[in-house]
């Protein structure tokens, strides 16, 4: 099994940190580690007799040759130099093996022009050696290069640079290469078809990275896989979005094919997740096919992919719940609808993404029994025409859907929608808005009855607890039709003490004094004074005029929340009946 996504994650962050750092650094200067300084003119020894008087070099020096004597005399270097014990750690048979040329590429690869001290060493940044490949540098507790060699003997200054003692010997890349000790890079150059990802790499700066630290799992898009995106796509990117790109392909870890299960969802490096299905094939994104697995390398492995992977930034709500394991059913039912590729417009859009299994807890046939009109406003009332992230909302507050119905939304221990509808995952972030997965879906009001119109409504939480509790909760439930002044929250709290002297049958009387048998829309309502008998039995006052409704004496604040049994309107006071 892959561990789990909190495990890589935290893995992934140790790795990002330095990662980050050396964008920061030198990501747009592969060759600058750091402030080169002035050699000391007041030391007599130059770099060949400082390596020749310290006995711990010998064997570095010993293997260097007459030009290489000659720019160490005479030149201004910086000489990451192996101790003889880091020499003693590469098998003899491989030392003898070695050609004079093989010898000289080694040494120019521990040799930088200038003077570099360890204070100069960046957190991490990439170092041009003499021999001209580049060497990764980083320093913290102490300075290491290439992630594996130390610094064990610091600033050994000669009158034209430094000697840093290192307890390893640094090999460039076609020695790693005849020993068969290649990193993710080295494998992907020797591999066909990685041209392009290999120059995006290093475009990136991330190239001394992906060779020198680890393990590292990458999905590696072929070339076939870039040539496939639209033109332009690349060299349109920013240098921080083909880092965010690049790095999304990447997970801490050795991640081998045979350590997938079917459905896991795995943090990148660059953050956000892939979300990854094994089985006979595996499948990245539920788009890009695993075509070439398992190819190894010393810090790590790589999977070949066939297509090119996007953090969630670059994608459409669309896509991003695509990829994603839990939307299916509701990315078919956007389909179905020919909503897709209105959502994968500018937007912005905020997406309320019911889950599969929210879609599976719907009554058996609801779906399928569905026209093709209800279908698209059952999903357009999960949508709202704005970029509305968690952190953006208030406690509470009443938003208009796509659908142009109203949403109910509160936010405090976690953000609920309707009053049951509970967001699971929040802030999936795409290119034209953001994803909430909720665990209910979402009825439009005329779906519904009076009693669950009520219960979506964050305002009218006092009414409903009341009804259930007076037994009246299945009546209005009933066939009806009935009309409901319903009183807002702050109306039975302006007469709280009055209710709690109030008997259960003066709370049901007060509860049916605001309900009238027969469906009564706004546009019903005549103008000027009229008397309508409640279902309490009593006659209400309803008084029309100047654009203003109330009801003996409570303001209509919102009107016609329609349902399958009856209408809803707002009033902001709780209106009272005659007790005998």
């Amino acid at each position: 099994m892959l561990p789990s996504t909190k495990t890589i994650r935290r893995a992934a962050s140790l790795l990002i940190l330095p990662l980050a750092l050396m964008f920061a650094l030198s990501a747009c200067s592969d060759n600058d580690s750091g402030t080169p300084v002035d050699p000391d003119p007041d030391i007599d020894m130059n770099l060949a007799e400082v390596l020749s008087d310290d006995s711990d070099y010998s064997t570095l020096v010993s293997l260097v040759n007459e030009d290489l004597l000659e720019a160490l005399q005479n030149e201004e270097l910086t000489v990451f130099a192996p101790t003889n014990a880091a020499f003693q750690d590469i098998p003899s048979d491989v030392l003898n093996s070695l050609t004079e040329e093989d010898i000289e590429l080694i040494i120019t690869y521990h040799l930088v022009a200038g003077t570099i001290l360890a204070a100069d060493v960046p957190q991490q940044g990439d170092v041009e050696t003499l021999q001209g490949e580049r060497i990764l540098a980083q320093s913290g507790n102490g300075v290491v290069i290439n992630g594996t060699s130390n610094v064990v003997e610091a600033d050994i200054r000669a009158s034209n640079g430094v000697v840093h003692g290192i307890n390893e010997v640094l090999l460039p890349s076609a020695i790693r290469k005849a020993l068969g000790a290649t990193n993710i890079i080295d494998v992907a150059q020797e591999a066909d078809g990685f041209d392009i990802l290999l120059d995006a790499i290093e475009s990136a700066g991330l190239t001394t990275t992906l060779q020198f630290l680890g393990p590292f799992t990458a999905f590696a898009p072929t070339d076939e896989a870039f040539e496939a995106l639209p033109e332009g796509t690349l060299e349109n990117l920013s240098g921080d979005q083909l880092i965010s790109i690049l790095t999304y392909h990447v997970t801490g870890g050795t991640v081998m094919s045979s350590d997938l299960s079917d459905r896991q969802a795995v943090a990148s490096l660059q953050g956000d997740e892939l979300f990854i299905k094994a089985g006979e094939e595996v499948v990245i994104n539920a788009s890009s096919n695993v075509i070439a697995a398992d190819i190894e390398a010393t810090n790590g492995v790589i999977h070949a992919v066939n297509k090119v992977l996007f953090p969630d930034a670059f994608g459409t709500v669309v896509d991003n719940a695509v990829k994603r394991f839990d939307f299916n059913t509701l990315v078919q039912a956007v389909t179905d609808a020919g909503l897709a590729e209105a959502l994968m417009g500018d937007g912005p859009y905020t997406v309320f993404a019911p889950t599969d299994e929210a879609f599976d807890n719907l009554p058996d046939g609801l779906l399928e029994s569905l026209s093709m009109e209800q279908l698209t406003e059952i999903l357009l009332y999960h949508v709202i025409e704005a970029d509305v992230k968690s952190g953006d909302l208030n406690a509470s507050q009443t938003v208009a859907s796509m659908s142009g119905e109203s949403l109910y939304v509160t936010a405090g221990g976690g953000v609920t929608v309707n009053g049951s509808s509970e967001v699971i995952a929040a802030d999936v972030d795409a290119s034209n808005g953001t994803i909430h997965a909720i665990d209910e879906v979402l009825i439009p009001n005329k779906y519904l009855n009076i009693v669950e119109i009520a219960q979506k409504n964050y305002e009218l939480t006092t009414l409903v607890d009341l009804v259930i509790d007076a037994d009246l909760a299945g009546t209005l439930s009933g066939d009806g039709p009935f009309t409901v002044f319903a009183p807002i929250n702050s109306a039975f709290e302006d007469i709280s003490e009055a209710l709690a002297g109030l008997s259960d049958e003066e709370v049901a009387e007060t509860l049916t004094y605001h309900v009238i048998a027969d469906r009564i829309e706004s546009g019903d309502i005549p103008a000027g004074e009229t008397e309508i008998e409640t279902v309490n039995g009593q006659m209400v006052t309803i008084n029309n005029s100047n654009g203003t409704v109330t009801v003996d004496g409570a303001t209509v604040i919102t009107v016609d929340l329609s349902g399958t049994n009856g209408v809803i309107h707002l009033i902001d006071a709780v209106i009272l009946p005659d007790f005998d």
